[in-house]
């Protein structure tokens, strides 16, 4: 699949995040993602909700050696159904500027045909939230599920840079009324597994 060069290296916001001073780590953000995050809300598709509702996601296994995860993600239409899948991301360095790698390629398919799409790592705390940006998503915030379920929120630096780069743009995935009782957001698979 072929991307034009904005596609490849996801520069929307950046400008924003960098005035933060933080220089976030996408390797290590794998490591502190054995828990679900669950898509709170993007700035593009307004589709996607319906499509994937209550998405919530979890490093599944983790290759060392080639740099290389599986990602758990799951979603639920209704509160009888669950439907869960795999996809492999890799982490990249957008530029030799950026001290870690700073993004992911995220590997999906769409129709019979295989996708690459970066998903750029604008901030994160490693424990509560994310904040990515992506060409068919935008601007999205995800938040551990553990914080949703005791907190009802969005961390307020993720809310803020959220906020910074959508322009008052949200369209909600994590519908609070109806996603604490989906099995996305209630269920849990097994434990990551890490291959040396």
């Amino acid at each position: 699949v072929s991307a034009t060069k904005d596609e490849e290296t996801c520069d929307a916001g950046w400008n924003i995040v960098s005035e933060f001073r933080h220089s976030p780590d996408a390797w290590k953000l794998v490591h502190h993602t054995k828990n679900l995050f669950c898509l709170v809300y993007h700035s593009a598709s307004v589709s996607f909700r319906t499509e994937k509702p209550c998405l919530c996601a979890r490093v599944s296994s983790v290759e060392e050696r080639s740099l290389e995860a599986k990602y758990l993600y799951q979603y639920s239409p209704d509160e009888k159904k669950l439907f869960a899948g795999l996809t492999t991301v890799k982490p990249n360095r957008t530029d030799h500027a950026f001290k870690h790698m700073n993004e992911f390629i995220v590997k999906y398919v769409v129709g019979e045909d295989l996708v690459k799409e970066p998903f750029r790592v604008l901030y994160t705390d490693y424990m509560s939230c994310v904040v990515l940006n992506s060409t068919t998503l935008g601007a999205q915030v995800w938040v551990e599920r553990s914080h949703l379920v005791k907190r009802r929120d969005v961390p307020y630096v993720c809310a803020v840079v959220y906020d910074l780069l959508a322009k008052d743009v949200r369209h909600m995935v994590f519908d609070w009324k109806h996603c604490p009782g989906r099995q996305s957001f209630t269920k849990t698979s097994p434990g990551p597994a890490t291959k040396r």
